[in-house]
């Protein structure tokens, strides 16, 4: 990323990385209060999906200390917020969205429910759309 180096930042690199990828957006909170949901709360398989492929993120390129002595040998710096790309915090957060939708019990409740998520979930995406187009128009290639 752009003025964004190893070098300079050490084991923060990952952790500056990540919010200038994000910059305020909310998404990545919902995805991880979805997973803490269903660390502590729910025991469904198919929900543990996103838990594992979160913990092998963590392990390997979300690793500050791997991340420091690997990348720059390979010179990916500068390509390495394209990583953070494949975290699954879109599909995720709609994942979760859904699964709160099916656990209420009345149709009309929700219709609520879902257009409220909705309202959230595009409300507090906004960030994100201005962040791409920003760093597109920057001159930065994706």
């Amino acid at each position: 990323m752009a003025g964004v180096t190893i070098e300079e930042l050490g084991l923060r690199f990952v952790q500056i990385c990540m919010e200038n990828y994000w910059s305020g957006c909310m998404l990545p909170v919902f995805f991880l209060a979805g997973i803490l949901w269903d660390i502590f709360y729910r025991r469904r398989k198919e929900s543990r999906v996103f838990l594992y492929y979160l913990v092998f993120l963590a392990l390997t390129v979300y690793n500050p200390v791997l991340v420091k002595y690997v990348i720059p040998k390979v010179h990916f710096e500068s390509e390495y917020y394209r990583f953070i790309w494949i975290l699954p915090v879109i599909p995720g957060a709609a994942y979760y969205a859904v699964r709160i939708v099916e656990a209420v019990r009345f149709r009309w409740l929700k219709a609520v429910t879902a257009l409220i998520l909705a309202a959230v979930i595009v409300t507090t995406g906004i960030t994100c759309s201005r962040h791409c187009k920003r760093l597109c128009d920057g001159g930065k290639h994706l």
